[in-house]
């Protein structure tokens, strides 16, 4: 939305992953998947989407290329070396838990240009597989241990909960060991909305509890005030972003997308406005449906969506950007290192016009 200089761009390689984290939105009680992801089946970008967006981005200010999503781990898509390989030269940040793939791969990401790996890894050898279900340590440790060594950039991103809290300072360490330039703490609200002190989800017939950090400083600011409403500060507009998921359909942000990728799978559920709104196709089509059509057409619905958001009429950018419910990160970058790479004046995602 309103992003005529695209900066951004997420996408969302895949919708497989190997791990079964509890609180992702793939988990659930359909054979440990997510109602949605059990009716939708498995996807992959297509790999022609991929290169037509990136072929028509204007590289001279592109921010950042980021592979994330909301129900895979990129590194699951069968081609993603080649698709990391296309980005090469515009920065790239690939959001993993990094309990997969060969040695090759690694060895080979690590080659590709301004490529830089966040490892999310939520505690040590054993804590790090209470909440990331299904990987395993010494897979993970091969595995950044080689990308590193061959010369990668990589990032440990590390969600404090109670369980682990007392591990951070060790995980630092080890980060820096390893060769990692970069330690960053993650303060998550996951489940932690009107001052839930602990979450759970069951996943297949077994249910999963997560507490808050006992620890303020590991604690997100609702957690310590409660749930405040502040104006909408729209994360699209500001970061100059949208979102691709593994679909090929584009959205403002991975909230909606996420959002309208329920609704198009799941029973019974109530269309906010948002979507029902959005009267055009938002499926990428390099010759029907072009990835400059559907920015244009988002641009073109601005005065209704300001009309919307001022009524507090879209629930998800309410919930997303209209209070402080929101995970935060804190960022530290070891001495002689680069970091993850940001603007001038970047602090999150709600402090940059796209200007």
């Amino acid at each position: 939305m309103f992003n005529t200089k695209v900066r951004n761009i997420e996408f969302e390689l895949t919708n497989r992953c190997n791990a079964a984290c509890p609180l992702c939105a793939r988990t659930g009680t359909f054979n440990e998947l997510s109602e949605e992801m059990s009716v939708a089946g498995f996807s992959d970008l297509s790999v022609d989407v991929h290169k037509h967006v990136i072929d028509n981005l204007d590289h001279s200010i592109v921010d950042a290329i980021d592979y994330g999503g909301c129900y895979g781990d990129p590194l699951m898509h069968p081609h993603v070396l080649d698709i990391l390989k296309y980005g090469e030269g515009l920065y790239q940040e690939v959001q993993t838990n990094a309990s997969l793939q060969t040695e090759k791969f690694w060895k080979g990401a690590a080659k590709i240009d301004n490529l830089r790996m966040w490892f999310h890894l939520d505690g040590l050898a054993d804590t790090n597989h209470l909440y990331r279900r299904n990987t395993k340590w010494s897979k993970i440790e091969r595995n950044a241990k080689t990308f590193l060594d061959a010369g990668g950039k990589g990032s440990w991103v590390y969600i404090v909960w109670k369980h682990n809290e007392h591990q951070v300072e060790e995980a630092r360490e080890i980060a820096y060991k390893w060769g990692m330039d970069e330690f960053i703490v993650k303060k998550t609200s996951r489940g932690f909305e009107n001052n839930n002190l602990s979450t759970s989800r069951q996943v297949g017939d077994k249910t999963f509890v997560y507490e808050v950090p006992t620890n303020p400083e590991y604690q997100v600011l609702h957690v310590k005030e409660n749930v405040q409403e502040c104006d909408i500060e729209c994360y699209s507009e500001k970061r100059g972003t949208f979102f691709i998921n593994c679909e090929n359909d584009m959205f403002p942000c991975c909230i909606t997308g996420q959002q309208y990728y329920k609704n198009k799978y799941m029973k019974n559920r109530t269309l906010d406005p948002i979507f029902t709104d959005t009267d055009f196709s938002f499926n990428i089509d390099p010759i029907n449906n072009t990835f400059d059509t559907i920015v244009n057409n988002y641009n073109d619905m601005e005065d209704w969506i300001r009309m919307r958001w001022k009524m507090r009429q879209y629930k998800h950018c309410v919930k997303r950007c209209g209070t402080n419910l929101t995970s935060n990160k804190v960022h530290e970058v070891f001495e002689g290192g680069e970091g993850t790479k940001r603007p001038a004046g970047w602090e999150g995602p709600h402090n940059i016009r796209n200007q």
